[in-house]
């Protein structure tokens, strides 16, 4: 009885010996009769059981279709997550870029700064020097005008005063 509904009841010893019922002088045995209460029974049961198999199936279906939805809409969304992360790693190596430019620029130019650091020390000391060397010109035609000034006027003045 393998295609046998769980909840069906077996009258096979029953179908064996009919009731009195059926021999009431109208004549031969109807095996319908003797079950047509228990297929009536057995096919609301099936019908039951079918309504509720195929009621929770559409359920079923419908949370595998809601599932499916979600599952689709996340996949979508970690497309579009990865999509998005791929411009910014992109646009991060764009700033990388521009940022190892400009640090190689700073680089450049404070090797520059150091190079006119060095030149305006240089220049530096030797605007000092210069205007050590002019002072001093300066004091030695200051005292060679006095030598001249005493070799011409000084020497006469002190013969005449004495």
């Amino acid at each position: 009885m393998a295609g046998k509904a769980p909840n069906t009841r077996s009258y096979g010893a029953a179908a064996t010996a009919p009731p009195p019922s059926n021999y009431g002088g109208r004549g031969a045995y109807n095996p319908d009769s003797l079950f047509s209460g228990a297929r009536d029974w057995q096919n609301d049961d099936v019908e039951a059981l079918a309504s509720d198999q195929r009621s929770r199936l559409l359920h079923t279906n419908e949370r595998l279709d809601d599932h499916s939805d979600r599952l689709a809409r996340a996949h979508r969304t970690a497309l579009q997550s990865e999509q998005i992360g791929y411009e910014i790693q992109g646009q991060l190596r764009e700033d990388r870029e521009k940022l190892e430019r400009a640090y190689g620029k700073v680089q450049d130019v404070n090797d520059n700064m150091k190079t006119t650091r060095t030149i305006l020390l240089g220049m530096s000391r030797r605007v000092i020097t210069n205007k050590i060397i002019l002072v001093l010109i300066i004091l030695l035609l200051i005292a060679s005008i006095g030598v001249i000034i005493y070799l011409k006027w000084g020497r006469g003045l002190i013969n005449q005063i004495s």
